[in-house]
């Protein structure tokens, strides 16, 4: 498969986002990526937004937030971090509940992350479910 040029891909820019990127070069994105220390001796902070994977409804009368992105995908996302983490340094979760359709939805995917990531979520349901 040839590779396009995609200026928003270019992970050598001093911040990248995928913020704008649609889900379909979202798959390409975690597909093709590598981190690569031989460019650059800075280890990467990876922000991982929950509400990425979380769209408003607008179909539905309520316009419930739903997530959009399935466990599969994050669980492909986290296996690829995996992967690389000789060259992450951190990597971060927002939960962002009030994007996500409340805390439940939002910690559903931050334990799945974190079970992936080897570790439990610190949190017990009776800290956020009040």
């Amino acid at each position: 498969m040839e590779k396009r040029s995609n200026p928003s891909l270019d992970l050598n820019q001093e911040r990248f986002s995928i913020d704008t990127l649609s889900v379909t070069e979202l798959c390409q994105f975690i597909e093709d990526l590598e981190f690569n220390s031989t460019r650059d001796k800075n280890r990467w902070i990876v922000n991982i937004d929950i509400d990425y994977f979380f769209i408003k409804d607008e179909e539905s009368e309520q316009q419930k937030i739903i997530q959009f992105i399935n466990d599969e995908f994050i669980e492909m996302l986290c296996d690829k971090l995996i992967e690389n983490m000789e060259f992450i340094e951190m990597i971060t979760i927002a939960l962002s509940p009030s994007c996500c359709g409340g805390w439940t939805p939002s910690v559903r995917i931050a334990k799945l992350m974190c079970m992936k990531f080897g570790f439990e979520f610190p949190l017990s349901e009776d800290t956020y479910e009040r």
